[in-house]
């Protein structure tokens, strides 16, 4: 199984990521990295069976409908609450950009999720934690064989997300909780890999760097 990271430079460092095995991939997430995407499956002859979408913010999922024209059969799992994204500018946010982007016709082969559950790809086995707070249908996607999860824009290595500089801009007591429940739930060796910037770090590295997300989860550094 190989991981591929599409890191997009110029939107800011939004991170799509390629799971790859036996010829096949699951997508996770979009990066608006439709051509470097679709470029490296057709080089590489891999068929892309499933997209997972972290959440529904627009610079995660721009790019979807480009990528479902080359693969129309893939299947899209996304939060149930966070499907308006797809199609409504002001739910995925793009209108603050003036962009005011949205997917024209419907997307076939929608999975929404509306709980926790576990999923087995290809024999490729997730844990699907239906965590809201970030946006009320965040997902994090755990790799159960390799101790890694794919957590959108909850958690990175140091700060957070451009959206919640700091404390006093994040009041919203569900990402705090969000936050509290990868602490509670992952060990310090997890392997994390978040909607930008560097990706595959630990659990452990967040606890001993990451003051604010400390504060959030009222955790007390070693």
């Amino acid at each position: 199984m190989e991981i591929k990271t599409f890191s997009n430079q110029d939107f800011y460092e939004t991170n799509a990521y390629l799971i790859v095995k036996d010829k096949k991939a699951i997508l996770i997430d979009c990066a608006n990295q439709a051509s470097e995407i679709l470029k490296y499956l057709q080089t590489n002859k891999i068929e892309l069976t499933h997209i997972l979408i972290t959440h529904g913010h627009y610079n995660h999922i721009l790019g979807l409908e480009v990528i479902k024209e080359q693969f129309a059969s893939a299947a899209v799992f996304i939060g149930q609450r966070d499907i308006i994204c797809l199609y409504d500018c002001r739910a995925n946010l793009s209108y603050k950009t003036g962009a005011e982007w949205e997917i024209k016709n419907e997307v076939e082969n929608v999975v929404p999720i509306t709980k926790d559950s576990l999923i087995n790809i290809d024999g490729i086995e997730f844990r699907l934690d239906l965590i809201g707070g970030y946006t009320r249908g965040s997902i994090i996607y755990k790799l159960m064989a390799e101790n890694m999860i794919f957590c959108g824009d909850t958690i990175y290595r140091t700060g957070l997300d451009h959206h919640w500089t700091d404390l006093k801009k994040c009041p919203n007591r569900k990402l705090k909780k969000s936050i509290r429940f990868i602490y509670k739930n992952f060990n310090d060796d997890c392997l994390i890999f978040p909607g930008h910037g560097e990706a595959g770090f630990t659990l452990g590295e967040v606890k001993n760097n990451n003051i604010i997300a400390n504060k959030l989860a009222k955790y007390v550094s070693k």
